[in-house]
């Protein structure tokens, strides 16, 4: 068969016209419902755009960024590779374990030294009403209940209502007094005097424990290392570990409110708290 036939287009194909203006989102076969503003506001997944009724299967899960990506804000606490092996790293309230024994070890907060390495001895304080002190570290925040003190020699004629011991910060504020101690002191042993407050709650840091007694006859004479020289490593007022202050001193209500001049001293007292 010779010559030529033609064929009709059937209406639902595009025209070479449609097919060569086929651009953006103009829909040319009307098939399609989506809207320019749908396009360009595309920014998350929305029943809006797919009517997807629930969105939750969409979110991303599992995904990981390298610590190289981290340059700002707060890493979450159970994130960190807490440990104490290598390639870890230690919590801010971990705790090593000493070489040598620490007040924790023996059920204590804190003490001015281990009496284990005291020689003892029989040297009174200082004189009636003067306020003795030993500063000792706090390692961790602690409530404190008692302060602490260890008499080898008791006092005789001890003046009732004029022997106390306290607890003072590291920059001489006074925190609270003991009840009267003077019949505890006219015997020997480990004194544990509760704070008259109850309980304080103390930062880790520095703390003085001081103490004074008035008597007639002798003093009482508390557990101590031998002659010591309390100026040694920068240990100068008012830094002393160990030294004297306010002078003077008898009931409770004379407790200092604020440490006195210190002066330091050749002997290393035991104290403690607990």
């Amino acid at each position: 068969m010779t010559g030529s036939r033609s064929f009709g287009v059937p209406a639902d194909i595009a025209t070479g016209a449609d097919l060569t203006t086929h651009t953006g989102a103009a829909d040319p076969h009307g098939d399609r419902a989506y809207t320019d503003t749908a396009l360009s506001t595309h920014t998350a997944d929305t029943t809006a755009v797919h009517g997807i009724a629930d969105t939750t299967a969409l979110a991303l899960t599992g995904h990981a960024h390298a610590g190289a990506d981290i340059t700002s804000g707060t890493v979450a606490y159970a994130r960190l590779p807490i440990g104490t092996t290598a390639s870890t790293v230690a919590a801010g309230d971990h705790t090593h374990s000493p070489a040598n024994w620490t007040a924790v070890d023996q059920g204590l907060l804190a003490w001015s030294m281990d009496p284990a390495y005291m020689a003892g001895g029989s040297t009174p304080q200082s004189g009636s009403g003067v306020l003795q002190l030993a500063r000792m570290h706090l390692a961790t925040a602690s409530t404190v209940t008692n302060v602490i003190l260890h008499v080898l020699t008791a006092g005789t004629g001890l003046t009732s209502g004029q022997c106390f011991a306290g607890l003072w910060t590291a920059a001489g504020a006074k925190i609270d007094v003991t009840a009267d101690q003077s019949t505890a002191w006219a015997s020997t042993g480990n004194k544990i005097m509760p704070l008259a407050a109850g309980t304080y709650a103390a930062a880790a840091g520095d703390y003085y424990v001081g103490w004074w007694s008035n008597t007639g006859t002798t003093n009482p004479a508390f557990l101590r290392q031998g002659a010591t020289t309390a100026t040694i490593g920068g240990q100068n007022g008012p830094n002393y570990r160990f030294g004297t202050a306010n002078t003077g001193l008898t009931d409770a209500a004379s407790a200092p409110s604020t440490l006195g001049t210190q002066s330091g001293v050749i002997v290393g007292w035991f104290a403690a708290l607990s």
